[in-house]
């Protein structure tokens, strides 16, 4: 019994042990950049699934302008504070009020009547390109 333990003791040191000694082989590390939205995005429009697909862009968006220092933003703010912050962010003028427009849209479809539009989809991918590749001073 005393040699099990033994070996079971060297086994738990070793595992222990290889965790934390760094041997030169890394693995490979998640994308810079985080969560993939987009692609998720493309994923749900495929399958019909607009709405949600919408949301998908709205949060690359989002994340877009936070990474551009457009805004501000926490996970845990609300859409009232992402409001704010657009009212006061240096973006665009026209980019501001279709951002705005589209969060109401899709906020109502999602909040309300839960109904799926390919065209509000579509106009989350054009704002989220202007964004992206656009200048964000207005």
């Amino acid at each position: 019994m005393i040699a099990v333990l033994l070996l079971l003791l060297t086994h738990i040191v070793w595992s222990v042990r290889s965790v934390l000694v760094d041997d030169g082989v890394s693995e490979p590390s998640t994308p810079v950049g985080g969560p993939r939205f987009l692609e998720t995005a493309s994923t749900l429009a495929r399958d019909g699934r607009h709405l949600e697909a919408a949301h998908q862009v709205l949060l690359a968006s989002i994340q877009t302008l936070v990474e551009n220092g457009a805004i501000e933003l926490e996970r845990h703010h609300a859409n009232r504070t992402l409001r704010r912050r657009l009212a006061s962010s240096n973006l665009a003028a026209g980019e501001r009020a279709e951002f705005t427009a589209l969060l109401d849209e899709l906020e109502t479809r999602w909040f309300r009547d839960r109904s799926s539009d390919p065209t509000l989809y579509e106009r989350w991918l054009r704002l989220h390109d202007r964004l992206a590749t656009g200048p964000a001073n207005g």
